[in-house]
């Protein structure tokens, strides 16, 4: 399940290499009926969105059902935002960004601004939130700054110094402190956000980036640029696995959250389907929209728990993890007590938030699968009610006649029969 947004939103289901649309939404546009939508952004459990149309007041949506989305509420306690993005691990708070270069945070529960964290020199292009919402990378014309909010370093500012113009800046899904920024020179920056350090920087594209996405087993980074060029990278060397040069721009991508596929919007309106483990052919192309394909976005998906030790790594759950998670412990435990307790609370508690996160995670593909098969039961019943409305003769017609019919077809068919054996009869003597 994705989002696309250009002149309108769009719920796309892919499945099973299915491709189908399952809901448009035309957003409230004010004075301007031709804005377009600039984000579109999923809470942690999907089951709201974030939109923020051109030259208007930012909109949350309910997807609970998504074949109906609907107006929960528009955001009118910032003016004039340029910028929105949902936190990723809840649904109450919202990063808002305006042309004022004022940054706030807003909740949708008391539908108020909870705290403004900034007002910078320039208006704000875009907001991202790292995978455990302790960090948020905020680009502005020229500029890239990185807000820390977690305890003891409430919004403590580090500058990164971008060079040219930012125009794309996505954080890895599971590594916290791996932030790659696009720029207008073609430009893919990686940058250790918790050292401050550049990792490298990479000239993949003769033109503007518009989209960067990673795989959450950190093998994968994918760029979008303006130059109609699609690059599947190796993350650890950033060497070139596959280029793809497409017929439009190259407006918008993202990478679902399995791992499998890469969807691509364009210029022109289409979305393409890969196999990302095979981007070179396509596996779908549609027409979805009749303009510029500014955002997609999957679904976000289960949560993983974060290894405790140092460094860029994520565990999943087993059996042997476990064990190198209780060994941790231990380790930690003879050496500061106090230390050991803080640990384990945060542990459990990310633990706590993975589970609330599946859970929410199953029970929207739970519901998205019930509805297609209610679907398709609507759809089989349709078909057997057609079918025997073209036998209603048997309802209303001549009993008598349609036996008379029958009896007449049996004796063409007879006849016709017994003429043949005849004539085959003589022609053999």
């Amino acid at each position: 399940m994705f989002a696309s947004v250009g002149s309108l939103l769009k719920i796309h289901s892919w499945s099973d290499n299915q491709f189908d649309q399952l809901s448009t939404y035309n957003p409230i546009r004010g004075h301007n009926p031709e804005a377009k939508i600039l984000n579109v952004s999923w809470c942690h459990d999907n089951s709201y969105l974030a939109l923020l149309p051109e030259n208007n007041r930012p909109q949350i949506l309910s997807s609970k059902d998504r074949t109906n989305i609907n107006l929960v509420h528009t955001i009118n306690a910032l003016k004039d935002v340029s910028a929105v993005t949902f936190k990723n691990q809840t649904k109450r708070n919202i990063a808002l960004g305006n042309n004022l270069g004022e940054l706030a945070i807003y909740d949708t529960k008391t539908r108020s601004i909870t705290s403004k964290i900034a007002s910078l020199p320039d208006s704000v292009k875009l907001v991202e939130f790292n995978c455990r919402d302790e960090q948020l990378a905020v680009a502005c014309y020229n500029a890239l700054s990185i807000f820390i909010d977690h305890e003891g370093v409430n919004n403590f500012v580090k500058e990164i110094h971008q060079p040219g113009i930012c125009t794309v800046a996505k954080f890895h899904p599971s590594l916290p402190n791996l932030l790659a920024v696009g720029g207008e020179n073609g430009c893919v920056t990686l940058w250790d956000t918790e050292k401050e350090e550049k990792l490298g920087r990479y000239q993949k594209h003769s033109a503007s980036l518009t989209g960067i996405a990673f795989t959450r087993n950190q093998k994968l980074m994918v760029t979008a640029g303006m130059d109609n060029k699609i690059c599947v990278l190796d993350s650890s060397s950033t060497n070139c696995l596959f280029r793809m040069n497409l017929h439009q721009a190259v407006t918008a991508l993202d990478i679902s959250p399995d791992d499998l596929y890469l969807a691509v919007g364009l210029e022109d309106g289409c979305i393409y389907i890969y196999d990302i483990r095979d981007p070179l052919k396509h596996l779908v192309c549609s027409k979805s929209h009749n303009s510029r394909i500014n955002k997609i976005v999957f679904e976000k998906g289960p949560v993983l728990v974060e290894s405790l030790h140092d460094g860029h790594s994520v565990t999943t759950l087993n059996e042997s993890e476990f064990g190198d998670i209780n060994s941790k412990f231990e380790v930690v435990l003879n050496n500061d007590v106090e230390k050991t307790e803080t640990t384990e609370d945060k542990w459990k508690k990310d633990l706590l938030k993975m589970v609330n996160t599946h859970m929410a995670y199953l029970e929207n593909q739970l519901a998205e699968h019930c509805t297609k098969f209610q679907t398709f039961i609507n759809h089989e019943f349709d078909s057997i009610h057609n079918a025997m409305a073209r036998w209603d003769v048997f309802n209303v017609g001549d009993t008598s006649e349609i036996v008379h019919a029958m009896d007449t077809s049996e004796n063409r068919s007879t006849k016709s029969a017994s003429t043949r054996k005849s004539t085959n009869y003589q022609m053999s003597i």
